[in-house]
């Protein structure tokens, strides 16, 4: 029963993003807590990558659970600080696209990954989750308000993709990184 509240709440999060060119307007609302809130959930290529890091973690289990989502969430805030002074990697919406289908792919093999490896991976998809968030800021935007929004954001979707790793079974891990590496070579063709 609480698997499928899980996946009843997971398939409503989903249904409530909108597509990638909804990442900035022009309204009131584009400017504090609320926008940088709604921001990471403005594009399945991010609520996906951020599930599947919590996912993932609560795969591998122990000190995973807590270093690569914090890892994540540290990085993306390096890369919205460099984000918002111009800086970029190239490619970064391939490499956002890249860490869909990768992370699929490690879930999906069931890789129990060291520690320091899994950190290394989730801080580079972090880094590039956040460079995007810090170029598309809105440049009137209260920057530490709109920050701490979508670092809340994507704190409480690895906090979900925890919730639901830690109630499959290695069957639905395996479902679950192959869904999300066929979603994310869908983003990845898409990006090209």
């Amino acid at each position: 029963m609480r698997t499928l509240r899980m996946l009843t709440l997971s398939s409503l999060m989903l249904g409530f993003t909108l597509p990638a060119f909804a990442h900035t307007g022009t309204g009131w609302h584009d400017h504090d807590f609320l926008a940088g809130f709604v921001h990471p959930l403005g594009g399945i290529d991010h609520v996906l990558a951020m599930l599947a890091v919590g996912f993932w973690a609560a795969l591998v289990g122990q000190n995973a659970r807590f270093i690569w989502p914090l890892g994540f969430v540290a990085f993306v805030a390096v890369g919205a600080f460099f984000g918002v002074q111009g800086v970029s990697l190239p490619a970064t919406e391939l490499m956002i696209a890249a860490s869909v289908a990768g992370l699929g792919l490690v879930v999906a093999s069931g890789w129990q990954a060291p520690v320091i490896a899994g950190l290394s991976l989730s801080a580079f998809f972090g880094l590039a989750h956040g460079m995007a968030h810090g170029v598309e800021m809105p440049s009137d935007a209260n920057g530490l308000a709109y920050g701490l929004g979508f670092l809340t954001a994507t704190g409480l979707l690895h906090t979900c993709g925890l919730g639901l790793g830690l109630r499959a079974n290695p069957l639905i891990g395996k479902a679950t990184g192959l869904g999300l590496a066929v979603i994310g070579a869908g983003l990845l063709a898409g990006s090209l």
